[in-house]
């Protein structure tokens, strides 16, 4: 039962969220026309598909590793995690049959009409499916299951899991110490870079290679800052001028607290008063002009300020119990075989 203490499910979520990237990628999966004869396991007599067995590592490998080579050995331990993946999502789904959910019908329409949108034309969404061998019907049945296991999900476990107000305060005055607001800085900045720095500039980030000097860029900073402390406006000259995203806000990176920004940065930035203009300060990536806006000393929240984040901590804690109870007790009344000759290992 390694999986079944998953974080929030993930069986679940990953089935409406998983649809329409695996019909983009269609073209790649090996349907099931073409896998062996047996599956890699069974859930009370249903078999899980090597077909749906790929499909879910193709969806875990690119997060995981970047599309970089995946060895045997390594490709094999994700095709035993994906199997008790696809474990738990048929018990779910079973179950959910068995108490009698219906899926609504316009939300698999509006499901199948967004995988559609996704391709490029009506022909292209045809032809992938008719590559994967799947037909609309069977493309309804897959969504269809995965509202299904979403709606056994919400009955058996988000409904039971919800945190009280007197829960949430209990565990404040236990754990009053960690709900604490850290000192913070309202900033902006402009940063101009030097040979060999990256600047990624816009909201595409489009790195580009800088050409200037390290005597160019401080000579730059520095006039920028000359302009600034003339009374130039430094959110238009930010603008204007810094080679960095931040460019097309003026400079602003919102509050931000220690930890979130680069070393150099951070030192001088924390000691400047409301208002106050430094730089240039050196850092691998350029000169910064550094401006802080405003300045919010660390507090402690009160119960009500950290009720909501509470409650949202109890419930997952919550939620991860519940679900294990439940998966636990979905594999103990069930027929669960695992094919050896697949390399199951089980």
């Amino acid at each position: 039962m390694k999986h079944v203490n998953e974080r929030m499910n993930s069986a679940v979520f990953a089935s409406l969220r998983m649809l329409p990237v695996l019909f983009l990628l269609l073209a790649s999966v090996v349907s099931a026309a073409d896998e062996p004869p047996a599956a890699r396991a069974k859930v009370n007599g249903v078999p899980i598909p090597l077909s749906e067995i790929q499909e879910e590592v193709q969806r875990v490998i690119p997060r995981t590793l970047f599309h970089r080579n995946v060895s045997p050995e390594k490709m094999e331990v994700f095709m035993k995690d994906a199997v008790e993946k696809l474990i738990d999502r048929e018990l779910q789904f079973q179950e959910a049959k068995a108490q009698g959910l219906k899926a609504d019908r316009k939300q698999i329409k509006n499901k199948l009409e967004e995988i559609k949108d996704k391709f490029k034309s009506g022909k292209a969404f045809k032809e992938a499916l008719k590559k994967s061998k799947l037909t609309i019907k069977d493309l309804e049945a897959r969504i269809e299951k995965a509202f299904l296991i979403e709606k056994i999900f919400q009955k058996e476990v988000e409904e039971k899991i919800k945190a009280t107000d007197e829960e949430a305060k209990a565990h404040y005055g236990k754990n009053v110490q960690r709900y604490v607001e850290m000192e913070q800085i309202r900033m902006r900045h402009i940063m101009i870079g030097f040979s060999n720095s990256p600047v990624e500039d816009g909201p595409e980030k489009e790195k580009t290679k800088n050409t200037k000097t390290k005597e160019e860029a401080r000579a730059k900073a520095e006039e920028l800052l000359a302009k600034i402390k003339d009374g130039g406006d430094f959110a238009a000259i930010a603008y204007e001028s810094s080679e960095d995203p931040y460019r097309v806000k003026g400079g602003d990176l919102g509050y931000i607290h220690k930890g979130r920004i680069m070393p150099e940065i951070e030192q001088v930035a924390f000691g400047l008063k409301n208002g106050e203009v430094m730089g240039p300060v050196e850092t691998p990536e350029g000169f910064y002009i550094i401006k802080v806006e405003d300045h919010k000393q660390e507090r402690q929240l009160t119960f009500d300020e950290a009720k909501d984040k509470i409650k949202m901590e109890l419930e997952q804690e919550k939620r991860e119990a519940r679900n294990k109870e439940w998966l636990s007790a979905l594999r103990g009344k069930a027929k669960i075989e695992y094919v050896e000759q697949q390399g199951a290992g089980h």
